[in-house]
């Protein structure tokens, strides 16, 4: 048996946890060349961002190490409205990584959110349960779909009332070289969901002759029905694919946000590994 070659891997962290009145959402990001990470410092109330930093502890150049401060605009709240502030960010040295960390920064404080409702002026679950739904009506597959068997959003997470460490999110992304053929494989694991994506390719021309989706854990039936989507993908171009069809692909309303994340991260790095060689 041929044994494959690794030409990528990937790993990144983000975590969040509660000090005081304040949230701190770490990202970590770590390759074979890059190992940064990415910290936001938002209040609980209001979410608004009190300071934001990047460190790059390894990177090919070594003068893009270091510790650099993100300057979000004044007023800046690390939600659903401050992801309209991260397009100033690419106009940064080194733009694409401090969006990327800041971008997952902000996913994080907005899932961990569910555990600190009343800190942000909900007055109980059902409150919040009636906030999400009114936001997300078509937002995704599990809201604009759902099953009547389907538990609330507040019933379905870890009951455990958590003080400190809030959410966890983990991230793992592998490109494999087999001779002509290139397999591409992410793990997405958080506090609440669980979801495999395996992509078969042709090396060469980035054409996908396979894509494999597989939900482990979610919140709602509906949210198990994504894996249809990946045949959607069959036949595209892997290098070439756009972000807005990867968007009309896996995310809007008979989709998932998660899923569109980990698509995203994972054909990024098998276009890294083309671009390589």
């Amino acid at each position: 048996m041929r044994s494959m070659e690794i030409l990528k891997q990937a790993g990144i962290m983000n975590r969040v946890s509660l000090q005081g009145k304040e949230l701190l959402s770490r990202t970590l990001y770590l390759d074979r060349q890059y190992e940064m990470e990415g910290v936001i410092r938002a209040d609980v109330r209001s979410l608004v961002i009190q300071d934001a930093w990047q460190e790059v502890l390894k990177a090919p150049d070594q003068a893009c190490t270091g510790l650099r401060r993100v300057p979000f605009p004044q007023g800046t709240a690390a939600g659903l409205s401050g992801k309209k502030a991260l397009p100033l960010l690419g106009q940064l040295p080194e733009g694409a990584q401090v969006k990327y960390l800041m971008n997952q920064c902000m996913n994080g404080i907005i899932q961990s959110e569910s555990y600190v409702y009343q800190e942000r002026g909900f007055c109980d679950k059902e409150a919040y349960n009636r906030y999400w739904d009114k936001i997300e009506e078509q937002g995704c597959r599990m809201y604009s779909q759902p099953h009547e068997e389907d538990p609330r959003w507040m019933d379905y997470i870890p009951q455990y009332r958590r003080r400190r460490t809030l959410f966890n999110r983990i991230k793992t992304l592998r490109v494999e070289g087999d001779g002509a053929g290139c397999i591409c494989r992410g793990m997405f694991s958080d506090s609440y969901h669980e979801l495999n994506a395996e992509i078969f390719c042709d090396r060469k021309s980035g054409v996908v002759s396979e894509c494999k989706l597989a939900y482990l854990r979610a919140p709602g039936r509906a949210c198990f029905d994504n894996v249809l989507c990946g045949k959607e993908l069959e036949g595209k171009n892997l290098y070439t694919v756009s972000k807005e069809e990867l968007l009309w692909i896996f995310g809007r309303s008979a989709g998932c946000y998660h899923l569109v994340e980990l698509m995203k991260d994972l054909i990024a790095q098998a276009r890294a590994a083309a671009k390589e060689g």
